[in-house]
């Protein structure tokens, strides 16, 4: 029992000596894990910022309902972080998908609002650019 006691002593004091060994490690390993995900996020987005795209809105004549529901659409996190929307007309609207001045137009149709509430569901249109459609989507 006593050189049980003894062997156990002799345990403790070696794991004690190794402490600030296996600290030291764990700090370095922490470093370098930090500075290799600091350079692959740089690596990645690199100093640009993710810039905001403005999207064409098309309403149909006298439809405030719609005017709102786009205007509460916009204020989601998710969407104004990426979107933000410009009432137009359709004419202008395309003059200025072609001009490169917006990125999309959304064609909103009569009656969406009551389409969502008797279950209807009238699609929106979406509109893209002819030549970088894949990176607008």
């Amino acid at each position: 029992m006593a050189a049980k006691l003894v062997y156990l002593k002799l345990e403790l004091k070696r794991a004690f000596k190794r402490l600030p060994h296996m600290a030291a490690g764990a700090i370095v390993l922490m470093a370098m894990l930090g500075t290799i995900a600091f350079a692959a996020s740089k690596l990645l987005y690199g100093e640009t910022t993710l810039e905001r795209v403005t999207i064409g809105v098309v309403l149909p004549e006298e439809d405030r309902f719609a005017r709102q529901l786009v205007r509460m659409l916009g204020t989601y996190d998710s969407v104004r972080s990426v979107c933000e929307f410009s009432f137009m007309d359709s004419s202008e609207a395309e003059k200025q998908l072609r001009d490169g001045e917006i990125f999309g137009i959304m064609n909103v149709p009569e009656g969406l609002v009551q389409g969502i509430m008797d279950g209807t569901n009238i699609p929106v249109t979406i509109t893209l650019p002819q030549g970088n459609a894949l990176e607008n989507r």
